[in-house]
């Protein structure tokens, strides 16, 4: 999906699919938080990556979807680098006895093999959590109050 596609599905926020391969923050859906996951420079990343996820569902709805980017760093340019991505977004379901708090829980032990895996393969990485607990607007205030390092934000406005 092209960011052109995504300007003209934005018109309608409810016409953005749910595996859509980027992180979209419109109307109509709840996010849980995202997590981002340092990857150290080791021989096999040279310049080091990272792994950025986010829990979302949409807010009628008690199915959770996960979305997430592996990056590995080529250049140090944010827009428009050489670096490797690859997005994937899957569909989880109702988690647990459907509770935020499982929600959260299975979150956190997605990361945890994540960063396991890393640790024991790559070395060491450096986790970051950005909880957010609720819609659109609310992700903005909180990326506005906590300025995660991390996160390089975007926006669209759309008439």
């Amino acid at each position: 999906m092209t960011q052109k596609d995504l300007l003209h599905l934005l018109q309608d926020p409810a016409t953005i699919p749910w595996n859509a391969a980027c992180f979209v923050h419109a109307p109509g859906r709840y996010y849980l938080g995202m997590c981002f996951i340092e990857m150290p420079v080791c021989e096999t990343f040279p310049k080091g990556g990272n792994t950025t996820a986010e829990l979302w569902r949409f807010e009628a709805k008690p199915e959770w979807f996960l979305t997430f980017r592996f990056r590995y760093y080529i250049t140090p340019a944010i827009w428009d680098s050489n670096d490797k991505r690859s997005w994937y977004a899957s569909k989880l379901g109702a988690i647990g006895d459907g509770t935020e708090a499982a929600a959260e829980a299975r979150f956190r032990e997605w990361a945890s093999a994540l960063v396991y895996v890393t640790k024991h393969t790559l070395g060491t990485p450096s986790t970051h959590w950005l909880w957010v607990k609720g819609d659109s607007q609310k992700f903005l205030e909180v990326v506005q109050r906590e300025k995660p390092f991390w996160l390089h934000t975007q926006q669209t406005v759309t008439e």
